[in-house]
């Protein structure tokens, strides 16, 4: 019997911001949360509903390049000059690369390497700074795990060519055109934009696969701020890369079925099911020592401005028939 857990706690973010174009100085961008609800005890009843958990982080930020993975493009907004928000998908957006070629801008690069129980951590970051203005407006960090290569047969073909990359690719991430003009940077956060990819924490599930948890978070003018949970995972002996769709060997109806019939009547748990096969798992699958969770922030599934997390938990034995992963 699965147990229901609800912490009750549920970000709300009103984000109020006037983005004004060209010399006009955008006004302060405002950020609202309100914390309700009490926990709610643990059902005895048929598993009905997932288990809801507060956001992962202190703060309430976004996935790399402001946009997270499954949000619908009407739904991700970014303020507008005396106007209702705009959506993201109409801005003009620029590279980290152009931001560095122009003139007008001074991009610091910055590095910092952290121990974690079986690996370092290097944490890479770029600040881009206004000359005219003086005024920071853009940052990007992007932290990896390096494994030594002796750790396993495939250390070094992961540190290569899935890790390294990362750290590669940071020169394509993006920022809308509108926050590097100096007319937009406050002495405050509210021309601000930030991207954010930090480790949480890695494991090694049955001596072979390594899970790296990830907070994928961005900052967008000080107001509208957005985060994600995601989980990759690493063949330490093939040095390889994977997700869950190459450990569960049905189809996608036959995983939804898994869950209605874990989960009876909860719609949620459902449409996740659904994420998962038709977008990317990583953000919807955490695979444990001892369990899967099956998740998505409430935001992912209405569009609310709610980060808190819902979660279903799954044994192997119900999603793989195994009693750890296996491939």
């Amino acid at each position: 019997m699965k147990k229901r857990i609800n912490t009750g706690i549920i970000a709300t973010i009103m984000a109020a911001a006037v983005l004004s174009m060209g010399l006009v100085a955008c006004a302060e961008d405002t950020l609202e949360t309100e914390q309700t609800g009490a926990p709610q005890p643990e059902s005895s009843a048929e598993k009905t509903s997932g288990a809801q958990t507060e956001s992962s982080t202190d703060v309430q930020d976004v996935s790399t390049a402001g946009i997270p993975e499954d949000t619908p493009a009407d739904k991700v907004l970014l303020p507008g000059e005396g106007e209702a928000a705009v959506p993201v998908s109409e801005y003009d957006w620029i590279t980290l690369q152009d931001i560095m070629n122009n003139p007008d801008f001074e991009v610091t690069e910055l590095e910092e390497v952290r121990d974690l129980k079986f690996a370092q951590c290097m944490k890479h970051t770029y600040e881009a700074t206004c000359k005219k203005c003086g005024n920071t407006f853009f940052t990007d960090t992007q932290e990896v795990v390096f494994l030594d290569d002796d750790f396993a047969r495939g250390a070094e073909a992961i540190n290569i060519l899935l890790m390294q990359p990362k750290l590669d690719k940071q020169y394509e991430n993006t920022i809308p055109e509108s926050y590097t003009q100096c007319g937009q940077h406050p002495s405050d956060v509210g021309g601000f934009f930030g991207n954010e990819n930090t480790v949480k924490d890695i494991n090694v599930i049955n001596n072979r696969f390594m899970t790296v948890n990830y907070v994928e978070s961005s900052a967008i003018g000080g107001g509208a701020m957005f985060s994600h949970d995601r989980q990759e995972v690493y063949d330490l002996e093939e040095g390889d890369k994977l997700d869950f769709k190459d450990f569960f060997k049905g189809t996608k109806e036959d995983f939804v079925n898994i869950v209605k019939n874990e989960y009876k009547g909860d719609e949620n748990a459902v449409k996740m099911a659904n994420m998962v096969f038709e977008g990317d798992p990583t953000y919807h699958i955490e695979f444990l020592d001892n369990q899967v969770l099956l998740y998505s922030s409430v935001f992912d599934l209405t569009g609310d401005n709610d980060f808190s997390k819902l979660e279903y938990q799954f044994t192997y034995q119900e999603l793989f028939g195994t009693d750890s992963l296996t491939r």
